[in-house]
């Protein structure tokens, strides 16, 4: 455990867990020029701090590093579940991290405890990171603030993704914080659902729990499969008249959104619509394409620019931003 600055309650909590190692970081509260530094900038110097104490205590043993806040609660196979995705992020180059954390996965729409996702975006709570990611492109270059944001850059990331699991294992319980208010909380955090089961099989059954399904040529062959078996929604009052159920033996739903590309703000309208998460990046999607839930049935959202689009049903509309 990493502790940031000297506060005597939060020592005290640490200690009385008996940590294998604890680590006291003191805060460099001005920068060079003598101003006061902004939290972003508190946060990343101590992320990068710590993140080289802990690789440098536990020696060339450790290879991976899992990174969580002091808010946040745990499913039961939180630590199972990135021993059992380490190996696919050291083996396939195409992987950035794995994240026990999914953005959209709100109660009533993140579904299968077993299935994993991968994705463009880089989910920062609760996080898996490599040594050798570390050493060789992250330690020089660490930036002095918002180190998240700097993770998520392309030219950071450069293609690479990131595994996350379709229902969290851990769940945020900070409503007030740097960079949290009570406002925020209610509306993206608060209900999110965690996984309680102790021993998933990951992947789900249809894929047997082969983590190879994971790697990116077998992932879009399932997507593009997923994509193509889906039922098409054809207009915004066909989806209200749903009713609801729990009955994922039907085949998925696919809405297919009006947008010219990654950045289009119309996601913005349709994010807000579904109630998931609406600023760009568009957070847990792969390629245009994101999977969530609505009413008991799989829906999957498709932006028109999306390389998947081309699986939908013929006749599949695309409805435009200023419909939702």
């Amino acid at each position: 455990a990493s502790q940031d600055g000297p506060n005597n309650a939060v020592r005290a909590v640490l200690e009385r867990f008996e940590l294998a190692a604890r680590f006291v970081h003191t805060k460099a509260l001005r920068d060079e020029r003598g101003r006061q530094r902004e939290g972003a900038a508190l946060i990343a110097q101590h992320y990068k701090w710590a993140i080289k104490r802990a690789f440098a205590h536990f020696g060339a043993s450790a290879q991976h590093l899992v990174i969580v806040e002091d808010d946040m609660l745990f499913a039961p196979d939180f630590m199972e579940y990135f021993a059992a995705l380490a190996p696919l992020l050291e083996d396939d180059p195409t992987l950035w991290t794995v994240s026990a954390f999914n953005d959209n996965g709100y109660e009533g729409m993140a579904y299968d405890d077993e299935r994993v996702l991968r994705t463009d975006w880089t989910v920062g709570f609760g996080w898996l990171l490599r040594r050798r990611l570390w050493e060789d492109e992250l330690h020089d270059a660490w930036p002095k603030t918002h180190w998240d944001h700097w993770m998520r850059s392309p030219k950071r990331r450069k293609g690479r993704e990131t595994l996350f699991p379709e229902v969290s294992r851990n769940f945020h319980t900070g409503a007030r914080g740097t960079h949290s208010e009570p406002g925020l909380y209610e509306r993206y955090f608060k209900h999110i659902r965690l996984s309680n089961r102790p021993n998933p099989r990951l992947m789900g059954g249809d894929v047997g729990g082969d983590m190879g399904a994971l790697r990116l040529d077998r992932y879009d062959e399932w997507l593009s499969t997923l994509v193509s078996s889906a039922e098409p929604v054809r207009s915004l009052n066909e989806l209200a008249a749903l009713e609801s159920g729990d009955d994922r033996r039907q085949p998925p739903l696919a809405l297919r959104y009006a947008a010219a590309n990654a950045t289009d703000r119309g996601w913005e309208r349709v994010a807000t619509f579904f109630g998931l998460w609406h600023t760009l990046p568009v957070r847990g999607d792969h390629r245009g394409v994101l999977l969530t839930g609505h009413r008991g049935r799989r829906l999957l959202l498709v932006a028109s620019w999306s390389p998947f689009a081309a699986q939908l049903r013929v006749g599949t509309p695309s409805i435009a931003s200023a419909e939702f």
